[in-house]
């Protein structure tokens, strides 16, 4: 899909990274990057994750700690009823529980 930082981002994550709040506990260290210009926005590390609700909408971000299976109940809540906010905070805060903030 191409880079996801840079001069050559693709606009796919350029929409997703503007459109989703930033993890609380993402860390850049710019020795470790491949390009020169740093946002603030920026992804990164590998396999951090966007979900995306059924209309296309970017919802929710989460660092690369955060394990697939862990988002699989929030996402389906996202697909099935996405007008219950109380059942998706509810899950954020487990979520939140599993990955405290260091």
């Amino acid at each position: 899909i191409g880079d996801v930082n840079g001069e050559k981002e693709s606009f796919v994550y350029t929409y997703l990274k503007e459109r989703c709040r930033l993890p609380d506990e993402a860390k850049f260290y710019p020795h470790e990057s491949f390009w020169k210009t740093f946002k603030i926005r920026d992804v990164v590390w590998n396999f951090e994750k966007f979900l995306v609700d059924s209309n296309g909408v970017p919802v929710l971000r989460f660092l690369s700690t955060v394990e697939p299976m862990d988002i699989l109940k929030i996402s389906k809540l996202l697909l099935n009823d996405p007008s219950c906010n109380s059942c998706l905070e509810t899950e954020l805060k487990i979520l939140e529980s599993k990955y405290p903030k260091k």
